[in-house]
């Protein structure tokens, strides 16, 4: 079972008991829960861990730095918490609103300079109202440096409902440096 730290949900378990003489090996990158459910309900052993700083001490990793962006637009007062995480919908209402996209994309645009990144977001409508913003504060950065403006596909937003080649061809393009 892959993301197994799923695997206490009530849609695994009905899986899981349905194989009942399965061997089951769970496999995640995540597997402390916020809502601190036990994964002993469903495995009894970890077979093997790999922690973080240990892959980042034997170079599989590059150490994490952060920088943190302070907005005044972002209020998550009005989030719920779903299992011990925020909720999916709330977060996604509270982070595409038009004033907090631009507070968090004209600092990330400044902090990356010519550097490449990778940006997580909430939701797959989050990722591409994001990617527009950033899209625009790209340009706007290369403006004011007296630089020729970069083309649209500076910033790619991509997601799981892209056609294979759409998502090689972005993935090609990152590769490549025009991303």
């Amino acid at each position: 079972i892959d993301e197994w730290h799923h695997a206490v949900a009530t849609t695994y378990k009905k899986i899981v008991d349905y194989f009942q003489s399965a061997r089951v090996l769970g496999v995640t990158a995540t597997p402390d829960r916020g809502d601190k459910a036990a994964l002993r309900q469903v495995f009894d052993t970890v077979a093997f861990a790999y922690e973080i700083r240990e892959a980042i001490g034997d170079g599989w990793l590059g150490p994490v730095t952060q920088k943190i962006v302070a907005t005044d637009k972002l209020d998550l007062s009005k989030c719920r918490t779903t299992a011990g995480d925020l909720n999916q919908g709330d977060l996604e209402r509270i982070m595409t609103e038009a004033g907090l996209l631009h507070e968090i994309a004209g600092p990330t645009v400044e902090e990356c300079g010519d550097r490449q990144a990778l940006i997580f977001t909430v939701t797959v409508r989050h990722a591409h109202l994001l990617a527009e913003v950033l899209r625009a504060h790209v340009k706007d950065r290369a403006r004011k440096l007296g630089r020729e403006e970069p083309p649209d596909s500076i910033v790619a937003a991509l997601d799981g409902t892209a056609h294979k080649d759409e998502r090689r061809k972005v993935v090609d393009a990152y590769q490549r440096g025009e991303i």
